[in-house]
């Protein structure tokens, strides 16, 4: 209640409407008057975080074909994931091919002279290629050359996506998570057409197989994986409220999975009965031609026109606001010094994304909210894990001699598990074990869903990394083939760290942006995500296969369990950083929008 006797609006009680609630009182001044400065910031201070619930209520209204809803996201992302699994195992087989074509022309049974066109007959076509012999395959000169080329694209395209992830997402919030999703699309079915062209016509292009290497470079300068899943995620934190975001997260990477199950088992039928390596290079790209087209043409978008101004507004506001700020930085630096300063931030500028991550000063207080870093560095800590998967499979070629067919077993298990435990077993985790509903009878929401619990989430990944410790621990006691299967297989049920973090990041990015008054729009998702991007790019692309594998050729013959431990240590650091976090659960209102927990997928949109 202000002096003049008239009462403060409030529209829910809300932890982030509470927040600009307070926010507005300390603006206002004890004579009740309020001056148009004031008055010109009240609208986005009053209910900052109440933009996506009144678009979503507005969507509803519209028909099924122009509705955004997860549901396109999640039926695109499965089949996008077949695409790209469904290649995972011939890469290699091509690499090793086209090197040995190179190197050792001798071991292949058809001798190619310079300029021609590789031609086999096939079932599906005229022009075919058959598997590598085991000469090729057997020989050390040729295994090195093909880690070379898989080192060096693995390098390209992780520091391209560094470098423009950031960019990507601040172009999402801007002018829509549809296009970038049909950019990095486009770019993943260029990557599929050089590999068609190189293996069909290598002795005609320049470099030879090497010119392979255009395409991480093409894929990367387009965003690659990680502005395409920060698009993905942007979109589904349009389209989600808090209450059933979490759960809408774990089924996108369950679905994920489904598709990672399906995509190798599928090649493998694909190339026995066509007896053509490049078959499923035409599939991959047939499926994405597809994707590329419906998130061009027929999937609706979710960020809105008025969104999409909100965040070029915000985004203005805080880029002058930056520049006030170096302004007064510079204002007592030498020459030498702010030139040198001007040198790093344009060396530098792709960490420039990972400024939204830094503490905040918390209003009324000398504190300031360190747990937005923390989430990101525990974040980073894990993507590092991802480094390790090719020499996870070497390990299990080395010890127990598994070949190509029992590696692609044992990957197939622990996708379908994995997929069983994100779609399933985590959202039944969350409904019986989650936010209850109200118990007030007259509560009309009650009956509607459950508030959305920021808490329960870090619970969840919290419990998440301690099955993946426990997964690394006994993957280093295991004394033979079925403890170490057993023990990895361990691993699918820990998925439930990455849905529930990305969805505690968007409460954070929230929060944060609500205390401060000013900062991001309520739905630029996409320049958080984008961060996400550069820390997945860094961490799991150019920092973690050279860290495991400098660990796997120092160990291998002493003691090849080394990249487990390295891992185990990774995580425990992961965890540790999570126990720092603190969120206080939100205030919910009887009049507050929510959720249920597990809707029919019908209803979801």
């Amino acid at each position: 209640m202000s002096s003049n006797g008239h009462s403060l609006p409030t529209r829910s009680t809300s932890r982030g409407s509470y927040q600009g609630v307070n926010t507005v009182r300390e603006e206002i001044p004890a004579n009740g008057t309020v001056d148009a400065g004031a008055l010109e910031i009240l609208p986005n201070l009053l209910s900052p975080s109440h933009e996506p619930s009144n678009a979503l209520d507005e969507r509803a209204k519209l028909p099924w074909y122009k509705r955004p809803s997860p549901v396109w996201l999640l039926v695109g992302t499965f089949m996008a994931a077949i695409a790209t699994s469904i290649t995972i195992a011939p890469r290699i087989e091509l690499y090793i091919r086209l090197a040995c074509q190179e190197i050792r022309p001798d071991y292949e049974s058809i001798s190619i002279k310079p300029g021609e066109i590789i031609t086999w007959p096939s079932i599906i076509g005229t022009v075919a290629l058959p598997r590598p012999s085991a000469r090729c395959q057997s020989d050390p000169t040729i295994q090195a050359a093909v880690a070379e080329l898989g080192a060096t694209m693995t390098t390209t395209i992780g520091v391209l996506s560094c470098l423009t992830a950031g960019w990507w997402g601040k172009f999402c919030d801007r002018y829509g998570r549809l296009k970038v999703l049909a950019i990095t699309t486009f770019g993943v079915l260029i990557s599929d057409l050089v590999f068609i062209s190189v293996a069909l016509a290598s002795n005609k292009l320049p470099f030879g197989y090497r010119f392979l290497l255009l395409s991480p470079i093409v894929d990367g300068l387009l965003g690659g994986i990680a502005s395409g899943s920060a698009a993905s995620h942007a979109y589904l934190s349009d389209t989600t409220t808090p209450a059933n975001r979490s759960r809408v997260f774990s089924r996108l990477l369950g679905l994920l999975f489904c598709g990672v199950a399906v995509g190798p088992a599928l090649g493998g039928v694909l190339i026995s009965k066509t007896g053509d390596l490049l078959s499923v290079f035409y599939l991959s790209a047939a499926l994405h031609a597809t994707y590329f087209l419906c998130a061009l043409f027929i999937v609706p978008e979710s960020l809105t026109k008025r969104a999409a101004a909100a965040n070029v507004e915000a985004a203005r506001r805080k880029g002058e606001e930056d520049a006030i700020k170096l302004a007064r930085k510079q204002e007592n630096m030498t020459p030498i010094r702010k030139r040198m300063d001007q040198i790093l931030r344009r060396v530098f500028f792709f960490f420039s994304p990972l400024s939204i991550f830094l503490p905040s000063k918390i209003p009324v207080s000398r504190r300031r909210d360190w747990n937005l870093t923390l989430l990101a560095i525990s974040y980073g800590f894990v993507t590092l894990l991802m480094g390790s998967y090719q020499f996870k499979f070497q390990y299990a070629s080395y010890v127990f001699g598994w070949g190509s067919q029992e590696l692609g077993y044992w990957l197939t298990v622990i996708g379908i598990l994995r997929a069983i435990h994100l779609i399933v077993i985590l959202p039944a985790f969350i409904k019986y074990f989650g936010p209850k509903r109200q118990t007030n009878p007259t509560d009309e929401t009650s009956v509607r869903g459950l508030p959305h619990d920021p808490a329960f989430d870090l619970v969840v990944a919290r419990l998440s990394l301690g099955i993946e410790l426990l997964q690394y621990t006994l993957a280093v006691l295991s004394q033979n083939t079925h403890l170490f299967i057993a023990a990895t297989l361990i691993s699918a049920f820990s998925g439930g760290y990455t849905p529930s973090t990305q969805a505690l990041a968007v409460e954070l990015s929230k929060r944060k942006s609500d205390a401060n008054r000013a900062g991001s729009s309520p739905e630029s998702f996409g320049q958080l995500f984008g961060a996400l991007g550069v820390i997945q790019a860094l961490c799991s692309q150019m920092l973690g296969p050279p860290l495991f594998g400098s660990v796997f050729v120092k160990t291998v013959k002493y003691f090849p369990k080394g990249i487990f431990v390295t891992g185990g240590c990774i995580v425990a650091v992961a965890l540790f950083t999570l126990a720092f976090i603190r969120v206080s659960p939100p205030e919910v209102a009887a009049d507050e929008e929510r959720e249920p927990l597990l809707p029919d997928l019908v209803h979801d949109d």
